[in-house]
């Protein structure tokens, strides 16, 4: 990808030094005048997007080591010194609950890998007068407990300022703070980018073969502007199946297209959702009814026991029957964030609280909205082939934050004294038709994108009708 403005403007030096053939009956669209259009094309898609996808590339190679980050940050917590035989998981919720006076246990999560604690959820004594809490605050206090001593090894006290931290910068890189506007700007800025790719791509296109140098190879000797453009170009080659890997798995998260994205798929690939009573829950029981608890059949030993040898190489989480009518719910799934080869995988089920039958499997691959999650998210985050693809993806997003800068510095640069130096409106008949073919098809399938060039259209023509009105006219 390239803002070659030299090149681009002695072509179109060569070009208009050829005579005109007057015998000519029609104009050809030249290869000097299609340059002209995708140059216009990548200077104004680097001047819409160069702001946000900066600070969208900052952010996004900044949570790619998110979990790391907290694995380091909280050794002490998330880590045992040795293995060995698991001790009873009654005997974890216990430790965990003695810990916590008063407290209940809820839930607990045991990990695939056997060097990490064993993480159980309680929830604290409910104070008189208290209300009940909701949401990420009321699903209790993490205790961290070794599996195979049963001991408690920490307790989360207070937010975790880790998490916090990448919450927050998460909700920058989607958001940017900015709630549903903010997601609408990044779509804006993903689409445009993609332009801003493809125009490069072209505008990079080798014309000739035998060149390699400012090419295939930077030139790193000779004028600085030229070796600002091979640093601005050569690394942007060979690191786009990336950038467009990163970018058009982004897509999946954004409002406009990733809603549009739904509302066309789901009728080919949805079922119909049918309620299902589970066994248990009748309807003869009066609302408002408050009966004793009645303890499941299926110990919590054996619940745990069954999960775990059904998905042997995932973290599961096992929550307990709060009700006379509830089951053992179980989800399960394995750890994408640091390194599983691979697509996300994602179960939840219930295990019957008397039999240990397994009901209600629900996949996250025959999710009618969400089974693109599979490999959209470890191939946007990187981490689909480890620690290997999690560099290269870093290495990508400090390109993308370092191409607009030099891509604007060059501009700033080479731009005629007292002048914008924006890229001239193309002669008319001066493109082919399977460009216009192909804007056309990037304005359907890229909907904020095709707004957006709605509006760049009418303020150039805008633009252009205050220019001829100030032009002195020729009596």
């Amino acid at each position: 990808m390239s803002l070659d403005m030299v090149e681009s403007a002695a072509d179109v030096r060569a070009v208009e030094k050829v005579p005109s053939n007057s015998s000519s009956p029609k104009k050809q669209p030249t290869p000097t005048s299609l340059y002209r259009v995708m140059w216009r094309w990548h200077f104004y898609a680097g001047m819409i997007v160069s702001p946000i996808l900066m600070v969208v590339s900052i952010t996004g190679g900044i949570f790619i080591f998110a979990a790391e980050t907290g694995d380091f940050v909280h050794h002490d917590r998330l880590f045992v010194d040795s293995v060995g035989e698991t001790a009873p998981y009654t005997a974890m919720l216990a430790s965990a609950e003695q810990a916590i006076p008063g407290g209940k246990s809820t839930r607990i999560t045991l990990h695939a890998d056997p060097s990490r604690t064993a993480v159980v959820s309680v929830t604290p004594k409910k104070q008189e007068g208290e209300e009940e809490k909701k949401g990420r605050r009321g699903r209790g206090t993490s205790v961290y407990v070794d599996p195979y001593t049963a001991h408690v090894q920490q307790v989360e006290k207070g937010p975790d300022q880790v998490g916090a931290f990448f919450r927050t910068v998460l909700n920058i890189h989607r958001r940017l703070l900015a709630g549903t506007t903010g997601r609408i700007v990044v779509e804006l800025t993903t689409t445009w980018t993609i332009i801003l790719v493809l125009s490069g791509i072209y505008l990079w296109w080798p014309r000739k073969k035998e060149k390699i140098k400012g090419v295939w190879i930077p030139r790193l000797s000779g004028k600085f502007y030229t070796i600002l453009r091979d640093l601005h170009t050569v690394p942007g080659i060979y690191l786009t199946p990336i950038c467009l890997l990163i970018i058009v798995t982004g897509l999946f998260y954004t409002v406009v297209w990733g809603e549009s994205f739904y509302q066309v798929t789901n009728p080919l690939i949805g079922s119909e959702v049918v309620e299902k009573e589970e066994p248990g829950k009748g309807g003869s029981k009066s609302k408002g009814a408050k009966e004793a608890y009645v303890a499941p059949k299926l110990e919590l030993q054996a619940a745990m026991t069954k999960a775990r040898e059904l998905y042997p190489d995932r973290d599961v989480t096992l929550t307990l029957p709060t009700k006379s009518d509830d089951h053992y719910d179980v989800s399960a799934i394995n750890d994408y964030a640091r390194g599983t080869y691979g697509a996300m995988d994602s179960t939840g089920l219930k295990l019957h609280r008397d039999t240990g039958m397994v009901m209600d499997v629900e996949d996250l691959w025959n999710n009618d909205r969400y089974w693109w999650h599979t490999w959209a998210y470890p191939l946007h985050v990187g981490s689909v082939l480890g620690m290997t693809t999690k560099i290269f993806w870093l290495v990508a997003c400090v390109l993308l934050v370092a191409m607009p800068f030099t891509g604007i510095w060059m501009w700033w640069k080479r731009r005629p004294k007292g002048k914008t130096g924006f890229p001239a409106t193309p002669t008319p008949g001066g493109v082919s038709r399977w460009v216009w073919i192909t804007i056309l098809v990037l304005c359907f399938t890229l909907p904020t994108f095709g707004l957006s060039v709605l509006v760049i259209v009418l303020f150039d023509f805008a633009l252009s009708r205050i220019q001829s009105w100030r032009s002195p006219r020729v009596a």
